[in-house]
């Protein structure tokens, strides 16, 4: 739970609701619902509308993040075998 919040961060509010969509298994359409709009909408108490990514932008991101993570699994190994070949030579 955040108890201080800083300046509104739409990266960080899209971060956020991506991780509630995965770990509480949400269908990425769920964004998209009028009553989810609604409530996410009255939490932001701005006067303009929250704009929330839909189903397609969730994917994305998640697809995004899943070949951030293979991409950075690929440099450790890589790392680790460079470090192990010039200790052997």
């Amino acid at each position: 739970m955040i108890s201080q919040q800083g300046p509104w961060d739409q990266n960080k509010f899209e971060q956020l609701l991506m991780e509630w969509v995965i770990m509480c298994d949400q269908p990425f359409e769920e964004t998209e619902r009028p009553e989810f709009i609604t409530m996410m909408n009255y939490t932001h108490h701005t006067g303009a509308p929250l704009k929330i990514p839909g189903c397609n932008g969730i994917k994305q991101r998640l697809m995004k993040m899943g070949d951030d993570t293979i991409e950075d699994i690929r440099n450790m190994f890589l790392v680790r075998f460079i470090f192990a070949h010039h200790m052997t030579c």
